[in-house]
């Protein structure tokens, strides 16, 4: 304050964006600051990549050579190797794992587009470290084998060998259950060819070795009790046609007993039709369960229909009921088709039969048990006896021969059992879980689902011609993860290639009045979750057929009925709306569905595509194009994105919120 009184007021400083000068200043400072920054980032990457870019090509290289070449021995059955070659490449695998979870990786793991492929070769290495390791245990555990192989010698198994193997293999499996979920941890985004390749190579092979590997564990726990080591187990051997089709596969048109005892397998003289051999299903009183619809119960009071239903449980306990009235105790039973007996001509080598001009071998005992049997004998006792020599003489090596069960052998049991074309069943729980665990029960029970699908033909026209029947399936599936609504669409074309002339009236005539040579009539079971309402169903120009709505177990189900004539097709569409698809709250959402194969001669071809909503990521397998030889289970984690997280939260929150205020006032 001066001496006049008057207060001075000093000169406002302008804001520095209003100065052309320091405006400069400060743009030339914030580059330079970005251009150390990159400088320093990029050195860092540059420095980063320097030090983990060797070890992701020993592992792309070296790691991947040594676990095929481990993968190789063990077929070729020569352990050294196969143990030498998955410790060398665990312990590369396992060293790329560790410097790219190390702080060397870091700086690349903060630029957005190397991060994703770095987290991929990190998933990768951890994924393939933990493969070869189970591959070290699976080369000890043959070390551990007579002859690196499980043998079967004059129909006697060393149940000791088997346990002592059995604990060597379950003591180290803890890790396995955790590589499908390295597997399905790896990043979904976009990445370079070597990677991309190798991520869908780990998605495709990595789960069925996994499960291969399980299920070899429990194979070896389950043998000892299923061969007889507890007490002598009796088992009914049903053989049936896929030729004439019903729900678990074909007719049961021939049945023999397999009795085994401290792990020592006999074929007993039991031998025949079923309609010979015991009284018919309705006379010894059979036990339905609950679910069981009054057209199966009659029907399955007649043996050539006792597996009308699909769920072999059931049809393996009428079985076991049917057959205690003539035999006593059963303890359970196999069913076996000609391509199950493919499977096991694999591991007992060709067989040749009195009533067969020629060698029947694994690739040529389908069409002859399911075709040619049919137009090159013409009487039916001949066809009873070529059926009774076929079965017999194939169990007959696996009981009195020389037997030894390598992996690739395993490996053709396992496809029959996947594809439903080998199934058992006992009256023991113990066994029965350990059956149903080993995918042998075919059992209709599938609780963790919340969409299953399975189209099931069954023979209305009393022929063998079901052969000629060839099936394409389309599944595609809409989610809405709001009200959690799955609306899906079939479209299932089937095509009978049977002429209307030129084979015998076994195979294409009929005993169904009306019905023209060549004719495919067939019986339709559409089997859905237990929620699903079917919108609606047309086959061929029918919009509006007969669907009769039952129960197949939990599951629900509609039959209805085809004819295709002569060389032509026809096709099912069917639109359904399914409560309950998608489970789970907030941002996440799952999805399983499970679509369950028909045993066939020839197996359906399928496509599945589920969408993935708008505004949501998915994780899992979303679609699918191939032959139906196994159960394919799509398990769906859906997340919402970013994005719609934000709109949804900033914008479309607040503006319900509005509307419910709104529509409150007026």
């Amino acid at each position: 304050m001066g001496s006049s009184g008057r207060i001075r007021v000093g000169r406002r400083r302008r804001p520095w964006w209003r100065s052309k000068r320091r405006r400069t200043q400060a743009l030339q400072h914030a580059r330079r600051v970005l251009l150390w920054a990159g400088a320093v980032i990029g050195g860092s990457c540059a420095i980063s990549l320097a030090l983990c870019l060797p070890s992701i090509w020993r592992a792309a290289t070296e790691g991947r050579d040594t676990l095929l070449d481990g993968s190789d021995a063990v077929l070729a059955r020569n352990d050294k190797l196969a143990l030498d070659s998955f410790r060398r490449s665990r312990d590369v695998l396992e060293g790329t794992e560790e410097r790219l979870s190390s702080a060397f990786a870091w700086p690349l793991k903060v630029v957005p587009f190397a991060s994703a492929h770095v987290r991929a070769a990190e998933s990768l290495s951890r994924a393939a470290a933990r493969v070869a390791d189970l591959g070290v245990v699976v080369a000890e555990v043959i070390t551990e084998l007579p002859e690196h192989e499980l043998q079967l010698i004059d129909g006697q198994v060393d149940l000791g060998v088997v346990q002592r193997v059995s604990r060597l293999l379950g003591s180290r499996l803890a890790g396995i259950s955790e590589i499908p979920d390295i597997v399905d941890g790896i990043p979904s985004g976009w990445l370079l060819g070597p990677l991309r390749y190798a991520r869908q190579q780990a998605r495709d092979l990595l789960p069925d070795a996994v499960e291969a590997i399980e299920k070899a564990s429990i194979s070896l726990d389950a043998l000892p009790n299923l061969l007889g080591a507890d007490r002598p187990k009796r088992y009914i051997v049903a053989f049936s046609s896929l030729a004439e089709l019903r729900g678990t596969g074909g007719l049961y048109g021939y049945v023999t007993e397999l009795d085994a005892a401290d792990g020592d397998l006999d074929l007993a003289d039991t031998s025949g039709e079923p309609l010979d051999l015991f009284p018919p299903p309705a006379a010894v009183g059979l036990t339905y369960p609950d679910w069981f619809s009054d057209d199966f119960r009659v029907n399955s009071g007649i043996f050539l229909n006792i597996n009308l239903t699909t769920d072999f449980p059931t049809v393996g306990k009428f079985i076991v009921e049917t057959a205690s009235a003539v035999l006593g105790n059963v303890d359970g039973v196999i069913a076996v088709d000609p391509l199950a007996i493919s499977s096991l001509l694999r591991v007992t080598g060709p067989i040749t039969v009195p009533t067969w001009n020629g060698e029947i071998t694994a690739e040529n005992v389908s069409e002859i048990a399911h075709n040619d049997v049919y137009v090159q004998i013409s009487d039916r006792e001949g066809r009873d006896d070529f059926y009774e020599q076929l079965v017999r003489t194939t169990f007959d090596r696996l009981t009195s021969g020389d037997i030894r069960i390598s992996p690739r052998s395993a490996g053709a049991i396992d496809a029959a059992v996947r594809g439903g074309h080998l199934r058992m069943y006992s009256e023991h729980a113990a066994d029965q879980a350990m059956i149903s665990r080993l995918g042998l029960s075919g059992s209709v029970d599938h609780d963790r689902a919340t969409d299953v699908l399975s189209l099931v033909s069954e023979n209305a026209s009393g022929n063998k011609i079901d052969w000629y029947l060839r099936r394409d399936v389309q599944y595609r599936v809409r989610l809405d993860p709001e009200s959690g609504v799955g609306k899906a669409d079939l479209v299932a074309t089937f095509r009978n290639t049977a002429p209307a002339s030129g084979l015998p009236d076994y195979v294409i005539g009929s005993l169904a009045g009306g019905l023209a040579r060549g004719s495919n009539r067939s019986l339709l079971l559409l089997i859905r979750a237990p929620p699903e309402k079917l919108d609606s169903l047309q086959i061929g120009d029918d919009d509006d057929p007969t669907a009769v709505r039952e129960r197949e177990g939990r599951l629900r189900s509609y039959r209805s009925s085809l004819e295709i004539p002569a060389m032509s097709g026809i096709t099912l569409k069917a639109s359904s709306t399914t409560p309950g698809a998608l489970i789970g709250d907030g941002t996440r959402r799952t999805y399983r569905l499970e679509v369950l194969p028909q045993a066939l001669a020839h197996p359906d071809h399928c496509e599945v595509v589920i969408e993935v909503p708008r505004g949501w990521s998915a994780r899992g397998r979303t679609r699918f194009s191939g032959d139906l030889t196994r159960p394919l289970s799509f398990d769906v984690e859906f997340t919402r994105t970013r994005r719609a997280t934000f709109v949804d939260e900033v914008i479309l929150d607040p503006a319900r919120a509005i509307g419910r205020f709104l529509g409150g006032l007026f």
